[in-house]
């Protein structure tokens, strides 16, 4: 995402409610029966300012009306739900790191297993879909440990499944916040918690039972994962004004 794209989604609301204060303002000085300032007398600002032929009053009740309820909203509404995003922002970043150096986690696991020798940062969907082909998760092994300190060992399958749990209960700790995220983040947030491969994970963990010899099969929802991740680490390094820890697509 573009900074002007990023600036367009973040203030356009802003920019609207400024644009009608503005046209609002101005109405109410066309409208008024009061003289005009000498400052806007003779020229062009004399027949800028010019009451209209009819209607003045209904314009003017109107625009003040717009003007009171802006106001109203600022107060009320829009100034305390800023102050309560800004409290949670720190928390909400790091989130934000977590899911995103977990995410790549996952991928970059999986390239490392092919020997592919791609790079992370600009992977293309028909990269990844040979790299899939090429690793059998069944033959990568590793460690774990359960609730009660024992470790035992389980394929690489089982491992992006865990990785994956891990993402959404981070995923669900951001939804706790709500109304007060960001609803740049909070979109983001949902495209990935929503995204094909939740559906698909557990059989990963399961995958000996499916007879699989490689991870074909969930390429394209592991991939989906990858570009939804990077969507999500472009705004928040936009929103958050400064470089995420352990930025992936910064190493």
């Amino acid at each position: 995402m573009t900074p002007l794209k990023y600036l367009y989604k973040r203030k356009s609301e802003s920019i609207v409610l400024w644009i009608l204060t503005i046209i609002s303002v101005f109405l109410i000085f066309k409208s008024s029966d009061d003289p005009l300032l000498p400052l806007f007398e003779g020229g062009i600002f004399e027949s800028i300012f010019y009451q209209f032929s009819y209607g003045n009053i209904i314009i003017q009740t109107i625009t003040l009306g717009f003007l009171v309820s802006l106001i109203f909203y600022l107060i009320v509404v829009y100034i305390p739900a800023k102050r309560k995003e800004k409290d949670v922002n720190p928390y909400v970043k790091i989130q934000c790191e977590s899911i995103i150096f977990t995410s790549y986690a996952i991928i970059d696991d999986i390239i490392s297993k092919s020997d592919s020798g791609y790079d992370f940062k600009n992977l293309t969907n028909e990269q990844f879909k040979e790299i899939c082909e090429n690793v059998n998760p069944i033959e990568h092994i590793s460690k774990f440990h359960n609730d009660i300190g024992k470790y035992f060992d389980h394929h690489l399958g089982y491992k992006i499944y865990n990785r994956w749990i891990r993402i959404e209960e981070e995923m669900n700790n951001l939804l706790k916040l709500l109304p007060h995220i960001d609803t740049g983040i909070l979109k983001k947030i949902y495209n990935l918690k929503n995204c094909t491969f939740r559906i698909l994970a557990k059989d990963l963990s399961q995958v000996e039972k499916f007879q699989n010899d490689n991870l074909n099969t969930w390429s394209e929802h592991l991939y989906e994962v990858y570009t939804l991740t990077k969507d999500l680490r472009d705004y928040s390094s936009l929103y958050f004004k400064t470089d995420l820890k352990n930025d992936p697509w910064n190493k």
